[in-house]
């Protein structure tokens, strides 16, 4: 979930605590090595219906909300809705993690805060999260007696302006008003995900051996995933696409 750009070090997450928060009941995750760093990688696996997605959403929840309360830009199939969110009646879900910025984002971030007229987050003292050591920030939703359909959630964070974490959001504002340039986008990390599509093409007299080497090596090549005969003369090729929005 780490956002890498011209080879600078961007924001990486530690740890990861989730409650009642779609497939997860209460599970915590830990993506340091042994000297507790960040890992590079971390490999989710696991069989359907295990949480393996609710672990990435409830990153991006967190994260898009900061960037943009009132309209957050999540994945298509996600539905922000109690119903949707929460894992059993009368719960609330909680999501607890640490993590960290770079020096240059932290640069970048001030940069922003300074022209949207605020107070730039960051003194770069000796010991200042997320800076020189992890920052943890906690998200509750819904807030407490307020069950039934309204988007308020609670963030904290007690060592660091949650705005901060959120600081993508603050760059799309400066930059719809002119007052920086877009670049600065490419020196703070944020979240990705893989949308997959499905193109759809209907294709007239295709000259291939049915069944043989020669249509699996040609469909190979268009990276066709499914063929259906519509018509003698007619195929209609399905393409995998994939676009990464961040």
């Amino acid at each position: 979930m780490t956002y890498f750009a011209h080879k600078i070090s961007k924001m990486k997450i530690h740890s990861l605590k989730i409650q009642n928060f779609r497939a997860i009941e209460n599970s915590a995750f830990d993506f340091t090595d042994s000297l507790s760093k960040p890992k590079k990688i971390n490999l989710i696996v696991g069989p359907n219906g295990s949480g393996k997605t609710s672990i990435l959403d409830a990153i991006l929840i967190v994260i898009r909300l900061l960037e943009n309360p009132s309209q957050p830009h999540f994945r298509e199939a996600l539905e922000f809705s109690v119903a949707q969110i929460v894992r059993g009646n009368g719960s609330r879900a909680k999501i607890e993690f640490e993590y960290v910025r770079s020096e240059d984002e932290a640069r970048a971030i001030n940069e922003v805060f300074a022209a949207l007229d605020s107070v730039p987050p960051f003194q770069f003292n000796r010991d200042e999260p997320p800076i020189s050591m992890p920052a943890v920030v906690s998200w509750v939703y819904p807030k407490k007696d307020d069950f039934y359909g309204s988007r308020n959630f609670s963030v904290e964070s007690a060592n660091s302006l949650p705005e901060v974490l959120g600081a993508r959001g603050q760059i799309a504002q400066a930059v719809s008003q002119k007052l920086i340039p877009s670049s600065l986008f490419q020196r703070v990390g944020g979240v990705c995900y893989l949308e997959q599509r499905r193109q759809r093409r209907l294709v007239k007299n295709l000259k291939f051996i049915l069944g043989g080497w020669e249509s699996k090596i040609y469909f190979g090549r268009l990276g066709v995933q499914n063929l259906f005969w519509i018509a003698p003369t007619h195929v209609l090729l399905i393409t995998p696409l994939v676009n990464i929005k961040c």
